[in-house]
């Protein structure tokens, strides 16, 4: 293969070398197998003699000239392999093994240096082609560039003692500071006494019926990320950045929402906020409003975002409004492969990821309209794929006025964990401003009186999801 006119990154004579070592050496073949395989060798009868060997190696089978020449006759290999002379002269080109995982690591060198020509030299060549959807071609490339960092410079296994004295010292670390958060913090006090911050490399999914306040939410946490100065990529596949940034404005300046829809109802201390007070929203929040998102085009973007402004935090609004990579698949298959594209990002980046669901109608036939898991919609490969479901519960909205005990249900949200595989389950209480897209601690002032929300099937400027 020669691109660009060039023969591609490869050293012969060190294949030779390695190879000899493993005949010379057993315990050779025992560096070498961690670092590299049948593909990483450049002239294919070296792959195919080394593939041998690592036959016999894994079958527990003594390595040398005669087990290796007679397993290449068992395979058929033996003239691909360059044939018997070839065989034997490759122990005269080597003395010792002592060098070999040196020259194994040169080797993967080599071997990463041809991948990544290969893989460039195929996005290049798609690339002029105008049928190929140029996200699925970014996110093929950028996925088989990360698949050649994992696999051939991945870590090796740990011992439990190394990584327990690791994660011993961040303990101590984290108990002598000042930020009781071990996670990326939420922005709400009490959610964050809760669940310590947001963890990586966590899936969370917060799900609601229409009406709860499921994006208020989401550009709540979104924005207490922010403002601590923890980057955040919002993925809105619902809403325009305009109308996001439109509720942000509403919460952060205190301007109602139905005056920042109908700004000929803005007063004199509203004109001056947006012309004084829009600083405030000079927070690192990444806003990407891609109307059907495929979860290809998400990867290939979260990644892009983490290495441009090292983001800490992902935002979905919302999953089911993604597309998945079958085409016509049914929609159990879709939802699985955004959810498990979407941990898979988590992972990868070690960050949290927070993407909204929604409910299905099977909440609204019983008499307790509070969500539990098989509310879900397709909640099977939901349920499995996060870390941590949370519910948006709203009594007021449902026409309950007050809790059993007596108390007002006016303007309370409840943050309901009906999973959460890594801390306890359990209900917060927030008060909910919806004339300000606004979330606050109960503890607080009420910070303007409330405004009613619609149900879905009303009309009503107030309907904020």
């Amino acid at each position: 293969m020669h691109e660009f006119g060039k023969i591609p990154p490869q050293a012969i004579d060190l294949e030779k070398i390695v190879l000899g070592s493993i005949l010379l050496e057993r315990t050779a073949m025992l560096k070498a197998a961690t670092l590299v395989s049948m593909d990483t060798f450049y002239k294919t009868a070296h792959g195919v003699i080394y593939n041998a060997m690592y036959t016999l190696f894994n079958a527990s089978e003594p390595i040398d000239n005669m087990t290796v020449i007679q397993q290449l006759k068992k395979q058929g290999k033996l003239e691909e392999a360059g044939g018997l002379m070839y065989l034997i002269d490759l122990t005269k080109e080597v003395s010792s093994a002592a060098n070999i995982e040196s020259h194994c690591k040169i080797l993967q060198q080599k071997y990463i240096q041809r991948e990544v020509i290969r893989i460039s030299s195929d996005a290049i060549k798609n690339a002029y082609e105008d049928e190929v959807d140029v996200f699925e071609l970014l996110g093929t490339t950028t996925n088989d560039l990360i698949e050649i960092s994992n696999t051939l410079t991945g870590k090796k296994s740990s011992l439990v003692y190394d990584v327990s004295q690791r994660i011993a010292t961040k303990i101590l670390a984290l108990s002598e500071s000042e930020d009781e958060l071990t996670g990326v913090p939420s922005g709400i006090t009490d959610l964050d006494q809760f669940t310590g911050g947001w963890q990586n490399p966590d899936l969370v999914i917060v799900a609601a019926r229409p009406g709860m306040g499921k994006t208020a939410f989401s550009l709540a946490i979104a924005k207490g990320a922010a403002k601590l100065d923890r980057p955040v990529a919002f993925f809105s596949c619902e809403m325009s950045e305009e109308q996001l940034a439109g509720r942000l404005i509403s919460d952060e300046l205190d301007i109602d929402s139905d005056r920042i829809r109908t700004p000929k109802r803005l007063d004199d201390r509203d004109k001056n906020s947006l012309i004084h007070e829009l600083n405030k929203l000079n927070i690192p929040i990444h806003i990407d409003d891609t109307a059907g998102l495929s979860i290809t085009q998400f990867k290939a973007k979260a990644t892009a975002l983490k290495a441009q402004h090292d983001i800490q935090l992902i935002v979905v609004d919302y999953l089911q409004l993604m597309t998945g990579i079958s085409n016509g698949g049914n929609r159990d298959t879709i939802i699985g492969e955004i959810t498990r594209g979407l941990k898979l990002v988590a992972k990868d980046l070690k960050i949290p990821v927070i993407a909204l669901s929604q409910l299905s109608r099977k909440v609204e036939e019983r008499a307790d309209k509070r969500p539990m898991l098989s509310d879900l919609r397709e909640s099977g490969n939901i349920e499995q794929d996060a870390d941590a479901v949370i519910f948006l519960y709203r009594p007021e909205y449902y026409k309950v006025d007050s809790y059993e005990d007596g108390r007002s249900t006016a303007g309370i949200c409840e943050i309901i964990f009906g999973k959460h595989r890594n801390g306890g389950l359990g209900t917060i209480e927030q008060g909910f401003d919806g004339a300000h897209s606004r979330f606050y601690s109960l503890n607080e002032a009420q910070p303007l009186p409330f405004t009613k929300m619609s149900r879905p099937d009303e009309e009503d400027i107030w309907s904020f999801d």
